[in-house]
């Protein structure tokens, strides 16, 4: 898991809100990842997370609650690579 920030919009010019933020040591914003892979609250860049402890063994699942046309995906500046996404799935 790269460290990660998903924010949505209803434009593309904003305004965002965050979502989703892999790496700001806020356990309480990781949708359904387990604890046991940030320790304290520290999320790693570049956490190994076995896909059977992933939703439908491939994903993360954030709630939304509402309808948004755009997602956004940054990698933070300290983390010293880029995030990679690899699909994006929209759920009843």
């Amino acid at each position: 898991m790269d460290w990660v920030y998903t924010e949505l919009s209803e434009s593309a010019d904003g305004p965002w809100t965050l979502y989703y933020y892999w790496g700001d040591t806020d356990g309480s914003n990781n949708g359904n990842i387990l604890p046991v892979h940030f320790p304290g609250g520290v999320e790693t860049d570049n956490e190994t997370i076995p896909a059977v402890e992933l939703y439908n063994d491939s994903g993360i699942l954030i709630p939304v609650g509402s309808t948004y046309r755009y997602v956004r995906f940054t990698a933070p500046v300290a983390c010293g690579d880029a995030a990679q996404i690899d699909a994006i799935d929209i759920l009843p």
